[in-house]
């Protein structure tokens, strides 16, 4: 049987697109369904026992529309349709401010003829503060920021939320975070250098990586060989410190290797201060 949604012109420019109403139908709201929105959302469905009906869903792409409806979530016609039939959205478009602060004009065009309950705003568009959704949707919103996929790996979950969220709100977000791996909140400010460390590492690997393989392609080795020896090479270091994050440092050996040449060059020319200076320029507000 098909769920009927509330019809809500994109536009709302006339008063006859207002709902009738005052509860919201749908228990989870997203506008992004694509690589951080999806997993969320099966994540919901697990952490708190939702039928996948009980979730709304736009994307643009129509792919991402196909797989919202083979996992039996209902697919609205636009933005505002999610916005106004749900009772906590989730924010999961591609990371552009310009297309995030579009949207958000858009939602706060139809706020005012949608029903009037208090929305749980769950964000995991880089660089879209909880204060610039609140300029837009409205100083009671509840929201709470999060990076899902530290590292694009399924890992530990990073988020904040505003000083008004309820508690009862916050649980069911934290359950859901549970259910993707680890989470832990931090503040706001810290989430923004979180999220600058998280973005530029990916940044620096993907520079050295390239830089070794340059490296080897030099010494006679084929670049596709050279940059599939790297990536694994900084898979393994990576895992090495995952499993022992507090012994990261190799231990002095006694006869020295290639990568103890190697490290001391770099430490010669002061390469570690460079990364240094340049992940605090990332930081810096």
């Amino acid at each position: 049987m098909e769920t009927f949604i509330n019809k809500v012109s994109i536009h709302c420019t006339r008063k006859g697109a207002e709902l009738k109403g005052g509860e919201p139908m749908f228990t989870i709201g997203a506008i992004g369904a694509g690589k951080k929105g999806m997993p969320i959302l099966d994540a919901a469905v697990t952490a708190l026992s939702l039928e996948p009906s009980s979730i709304v869903v736009y994307d643009l792409d129509p792919n991402r529309s196909r797989q919202a409806r083979s996992r039996q979530f209902v697919v609205a016609g636009n933005e505002a349709e999610v916005y106004a039939n749900s009772k906590i959205l989730l924010l999961a478009i591609p990371s552009q401010i310009e297309v995030a602060e579009s949207l958000l004009e858009k939602l706060a065009c139809c706020k005012k003829w949608c029903p009037r309950h208090k929305r749980v705003v769950i964000n995991v568009i880089h660089g879209v503060s909880s204060g610039l959704i609140k300029k837009y949707l409205g100083k009671d919103i509840e929201v709470i920021n999060a990076v899902p996929t530290m590292g694009k790996t399924k890992g530990k979950v990073i988020f904040t939320h505003t000083s008004n969220t309820q508690d009862e709100n916050l649980n069911i977000v934290a359950k859901i975070f549970a259910a993707t791996g680890e989470f832990e909140m931090v503040s706001e400010p810290s989430l923004r250098k979180i999220l600058s460390v998280d973005e530029y590492s990916q940044g620096y690997s993907r520079y050295f990586m390239e830089a070794i393989a340059r490296a080897a392609t030099e010494a006679g080795i084929e670049y596709n060989l050279a940059i599939r020896m790297v990536s694994r090479g900084f898979i393994s270091a990576a895992e090495q410190i995952l499993n022992s994050p507090y012994q990261f440092l190799p231990e002095p050996h006694t006869n020295e290797s290639i990568v103890d040449r190697s490290v001391r060059h770099f430490e010669a020319k002061k390469v570690g201060n460079s990364i240094s200076e340049g992940v605090k320029l990332c930081i810096k507000p």
